[in-house]
């Protein structure tokens, strides 16, 4: 009789801290049945989501916040759920509007004599962390005055573009001209709106796989994947009609090639 007694305080005890936590989680947490359907969801589910209770109860919850190229990853994460092998994975849901959600899924299994008879799923607003790492991968390959690539990112591309179906690769080495001259007459911002209009215009020129990089200083290079010399010689008169055209202030643009 003790031993029931201190199995139902027990009992009552874990039941009092789990909805506490429940309740309180500055996660997002649904428990869903053995078939995927929603029992409960907690306020932080509701307010991440934009969904209310009584909107999604009886509902399959991955067909409410899965996008359809995810269904099958979601599937394979439930299945995987029931049978307690599953730990957590970076994915992407969606809220009641459609706006995507960055977030880290885990799951646990409800069990009865051993048999998942559903489970818990907790969503991990991760927006932040996703839009920060976003962030520094693009200043690690991007020129932070001109945002074009940067020499890491030709570095790497250059590599990755080098098969033969690429063949032949032409390369353009671009120098702005009169740049020390302009910043010594005219401030260093005044060289900026140089460089970024040149970086502009050369961004602008290209095409499918082509991109340019800012090697430091005044120098850029061009990568033209399947472009001939007789291709890249129209390519740079082009190129070299526009920017003759192209004045920033008094000043004419001028880029030798």
């Amino acid at each position: 009789v003790s031993y029931e007694k201190d199995a139902k305080r027990k009992f009552k005890t874990e039941r009092k801290n789990f909805e506490a936590l429940f309740k309180n989680s500055s996660d997002a947490i649904a428990i869903v049945d053995s078939e995927n359907k929603v029992l409960e969801v907690n306020e932080k589910f509701e307010k991440l989501f934009a969904y209310q209770q009584d909107e999604i109860k009886g509902k399959d919850i991955d067909s409410l916040i899965v996008s359809k190229d995810k269904i099958d990853e979601a599937k394979n994460f439930t299945e995987l759920l029931f049978k307690d092998k599953v730990d957590s994975v970076e994915t992407v849901r969606y809220d009641k509007y459609g706006n995507p959600k960055d977030i880290e899924l885990k799951g646990i299994p409800i069990l009865l004599d051993g048999k998942p008879v559903g489970g818990y799923a907790s969503y991990t607003d991760i927006s932040a962390r996703k839009a920060f790492e976003k962030d520094i991968l693009f200043m690690s390959y991007h020129d932070q005055l001109t945002g074009i690539y940067n020499r890491r990112y030709y570095e790497e591309k250059l590599k990755e573009l080098d098969t033969e179906k690429n063949y032949p690769i032409s390369l353009v080495m671009a120098d702005l001209n009169g740049l020390k001259l302009a910043n010594d007459a005219f401030g260093h911002s005044f060289g900026d709106k140089l460089l970024i209009k040149t970086a502009e215009i050369l961004n602008n020129s290209l095409k499918g796989e082509e991109f340019v990089s800012r090697m430091g200083g005044d120098e850029f290079i061009i990568v033209l994947p399947n472009t001939s010399p007789e291709q890249l010689r129209e390519y740079i008169n082009n190129l070299s009609e526009e920017i003759y055209n192209t004045r920033i202030g008094t000043i004419d643009l001028s880029v030798s090639f």
